[in-house]
């Protein structure tokens, strides 16, 4: 398993220039008169990025607003008061990966927590050993059926050759929201558990992975939003 980090990615940070009032966005003229305030700044929903990397361009895009310095327009604001996030990534290894998608596995245990809470891509890993594997299948047979969901009865079939054709690529997604030191399931083993729910499968993209939470390339994140 892997080690748990924290994401740092950065993304293009939008011209701080690019701001309007909703009622553009709406269809409608400004009002007469109007002038961008300061929570014009915090309602586009194209800032995608964390807080620390947008400090400069919102410190420009204050020192705009004080001036009175018109901004231009051809830029749209939503109504939604919120900054949106790109969704991380997480790593797992096969078959544990499958477990959670198909075994009624709901933990993901971990030597390190992490703060992030919240919706997560499933990677599952590139890693791949029969021995590791076979060792570890026969933990997740063990498991479900300690949990009261035998394989036979609730799991769809399954192969090495299925489960090597669903590495180095997302195959799910899933919302964090707990870390535990201990639970009553015969998946925790710990020393911490990450807590899932809302776990669903979705078409195989390939791409590669890294340790911890990561951000996922520009072209995989196209991709899934078409799934």
């Amino acid at each position: 398993m892997s080690r748990v980090g924290v994401p740092s990615a950065a993304v293009g940070v939008p011209s701080a220039a690019c701001v309007e009032d909703t009622s553009t966005s709406q269809g409608g003229a400004p009002p007469t008169g109007h002038r961008p305030g300061y929570s014009d700044l915090f309602l586009h929903l194209e800032w995608r990025f964390d807080l620390q990397d947008a400090l400069p361009a919102l410190r420009q895009a204050t020192l705009q607003l004080r001036r009175g310095v018109p901004l231009p327009p051809g830029c749209t604001v939503s109504a939604e008061r919120q900054i949106t996030r790109p969704i991380p990534a997480w790593s797992i290894r096969q078959p544990w990966a499958w477990a959670i998608l198909h075994a009624g596995k709901r933990l993901e245990n971990r030597s390190r927590r992490f703060s992030y809470r919240g919706p997560v891509w499933l990677h599952a890993s590139k890693w791949w050993s029969y021995a590791g594997v076979a060792e570890a299948w026969q933990s997740v047979i063990d498991m479900a059926a300690a949990s009261g969901r035998p394989l036979a009865q609730h799991a769809p079939p399954v192969t090495f050759r299925s489960l090597r054709a669903e590495t180095g690529g997302i195959v799910g997604r899933a919302q964090i929201v707990d870390c535990v030191e201990a639970y009553g399931s015969p998946w925790f083993v710990g020393p911490v558990a990450f807590v899932l729910d809302e776990v669903e499968a979705v078409p195989f993209v390939p791409c590669k992975g890294m340790l911890g939470l990561f951000r996922l390339p520009a072209e995989v994140e196209r991709a899934l939003e078409a799934t």
